[in-house]
């Protein structure tokens, strides 16, 4: 009974990477170059690669304000698998924790950081958050608590080279175990258009 809740779970996976990679294929842009997007958009459409499952059971709360951030220049692709995988991990912890009112909240918002202009994006759940001890761990290679899931840890450390690949950075704040998680994915303003295009 278990193999085969283990084999379910894996054809799932294959299923869902299939239609990532299917979705991502009617996604790209010329030859994938740095091009300007609008934040809300881009958001919008990594959401829209989330599992039926997650978009039934999680609520998503997109804040009207990414329309007032304009356009930034980005790897269309790289940053809607980040965000997306960003929104999976959230649903994931909210479904684990069994909340009945499971909710992600994305907000951004532009901040002087060091001298810098930089693009702030919230990405926050009321999942079964993060133990002190593994705040600066979960983005290293292979860590995961969800190894008995068959899960490989790869996702955020994917994530966090990613944003590393765009200029930027990626981290996370939790409370504790069952309080939420945040995470934190910060861009440099020099990305950021003036919003007229």
């Amino acid at each position: 009974k278990a193999l085969g809740a283990l084999v379910a779970k894996m054809e799932q996976k294959i299923a869902d990477t299939t239609a990532i990679l299917v979705n991502r294929d009617g996604m790209v842009v010329g030859d994938e170059s740095m091009q300007r997007y609008y934040l809300r958009d881009l958001v919008s459409d990594s959401r829209n690669l989330l599992i039926p499952e997650h978009l039934e059971k999680v609520k998503f709360y997109i804040d009207p304000g990414l329309g007032n951030i304009g356009k930034f220049l980005t790897h269309r692709i790289i940053f809607i698998q980040i965000l997306s995988n960003l929104f999976t991990n959230a649903c994931e912890s909210i479904l684990r924790r069994s909340v009945a009112n499971g909710l992600v909240r994305i907000s951004a918002f532009v901040e002087d950081e060091e001298d810098l202009k930089v693009i702030h994006i919230y990405i926050s759940d009321n999942g079964e958050g993060i133990v002190a001890d593994d705040i600066e761990r979960i983005f290293e290679r292979n860590f995961s608590k969800k190894h008995k899931l068959g899960l490989t840890g790869l996702g955020l450390h994917w994530c966090s080279d990613a944003v590393t690949s765009l200029n930027g950075r990626l981290y996370a704040e939790s409370d504790g175990k069952d309080k939420g998680a945040t995470f934190h994915l910060v861009l440099p303003k020099e990305m950021i258009g003036n919003g007229t295009d």
